[in-house]
């Protein structure tokens, strides 16, 4: 959880708490990034800045939970986007050092479009490979769905998630 996952940018702070997320424990860490030199990621027309020096990704990771979030934020602390690991599974650990299995394809949020569901070609070539198991992809993509469908509002979320950011940022 206290990792970036891009080659360009590394974690310059880390601080973690658990939490409760509707009713379930949760892991949750603030990365503070360091970056060689900002990144930007999706096609025309979604492309944003995600990582970049001083920037703040914000993890909540529900225990036995099938979706692992990162809040991403600049660094002025405004919110860039919503990024959800679909997963087959969390590991908590109050410690700090907590993580998932991966099953290939996420769902963005970013702030005025639809969600989107990202990477099913990654997840469809798992499948086909033996990676995963077809039932997995099937199970990954109605959790990709849900996900789209429970957080199509992203109010409740951001609030959520603003708070949290303040807690962990001190």
């Amino acid at each position: 959880m206290g990792e970036s996952r891009w080659k360009n940018a590394r974690a310059a702070a880390y601080r973690h708490t658990m939490t409760v997320f509707d009713g379930v424990p949760a892991a949750a860490g603030l990365v503070t990034l360091s970056a060689s030199e900002p990144l930007w990621v999706g096609p025309e027309g979604y492309r944003r800045r995600v990582v970049d020096e001083g920037f703040l990704w914000l993890q909540v990771a529900p225990r036995d939970g099938a979706w692992w979030l990162t809040a991403m934020y600049d660094g002025n602390a405004r919110f860039v986007e919503f990024y959800f690991d679909i997963t087959a599974g969390n590991h908590i650990s109050p410690d700090g050092e907590s993580w998932f299995d991966d099953l290939f394809v996420d769902v963005v949020f970013t702030p005025g479009e639809a969600p989107r569901i990202v990477d099913e070609d990654e997840l469809e070539e798992a499948a086909r490979t033996g990676v995963i198991s077809r039932e997995q992809a099937r199970a990954a993509l109605r959790q990709a769905r849900m996900i789209c469908e429970r957080f199509s509002d992203t109010a409740g979320l951001e609030r959520f998630c603003g708070d949290l950011l303040k807690e962990l940022r001190g």
